[in-house]
């Protein structure tokens, strides 16, 4: 026999303590009940420590947050498909729980991923820590860098290949901390003079078009270049740090 337990008629200390034991995912099931346990919970819930909200579009549009060796996968975002219902806004869109996760459905997936995220940040008062994009969905970054002031991780993970001007735009306009780009260019040939955004460390994936004045223009105070034609240790000299650095083949 279950009993129903009227959680919003505790006491304010005992809920406090109740809401503070309960992991994030099960924090997004209970704050979509209604608009007073979303504030209920953005009120009372302790600030996560250790934690970092991730915006990860690989295989498709996923949020989670880790702390420590733990990851809680809270939603994912895909095209609009079979079971709807109406919410905020007039907006129809579906959802399915599933494997303690959501999935939820638009008709737009990149404007649903942009509320979606926005609501867990609201939720939590976290800002995003890592973004994880391909070369279609570079927009995350710069969406995220446009809401807050910092990025802390950005990763181009998978093997793409971009045409120049694009790879360089995406190399100048990423301002995160730590920056891992594993696309490929099409062509070796890029424009010298451009510049990169400090930062604490950049790896390229697909180093072949990296050469010496490059690297001069590339202020990191940890650099890695893979697949590069240069010699197997170069050590540059960092701005920022005064320091030498090296890059590694």
């Amino acid at each position: 026999m279950s009993v129903t337990l009227p959680l919003l008629r505790v006491p304010y200390v005992v809920l406090t303590q109740v809401i503070r034991s309960m992991d994030p995912t099960i924090l997004v099931s209970l704050s979509l009940c209604s608009n007073r346990t979303f504030l209920l919970i953005k009120t009372l819930q302790s600030k996560l420590t250790n934690a970092n909200l991730c915006m990860d579009i690989w295989p498709v549009f996923n949020c989670y947050i880790t702390n420590n060796k733990s990851r809680y996968n809270l939603f994912q975002v895909q095209d609009v498909d079979d079971i709807y219902y109406q919410c905020g806004g007039g907006e129809t869109v579906s959802t399915i729980y599933s494997n303690n996760k959501f999935f939820t459905f638009w008709k737009d997936p990149c404007d649903g991923f942009r509320r979606v995220m926005s609501y867990v940040c609201d939720l939590f008062r976290l800002e995003v820590h890592t973004v994880r994009f391909s070369k279609d969905a570079f927009w995350t970054v710069l969406w995220v860098q446009e809401r807050q002031k910092t990025l802390a991780f950005a990763w181009q993970q998978n093997l793409q290949v971009l045409e120049a001007d694009v790879y360089q735009n995406t190399l100048e306009l990423c301002t995160a901390g730590t920056f891992f780009i594993d696309m490929a260019v099409v062509t070796a040939t890029l424009t010298q003079g451009f510049r990169i955004p400090k930062r604490d460390t950049l790896r390229i994936g697909e180093g072949s078009w990296v050469t010496i004045d490059h690297l001069l223009t590339m202020d990191c105070v940890q650099l890695k270049v893979e697949a590069s034609l240069l010699k197997k240790r170069i050590f540059v000299s960092s701005s920022t740090t005064g320091q030498p650095v090296e890059v590694l083949d």
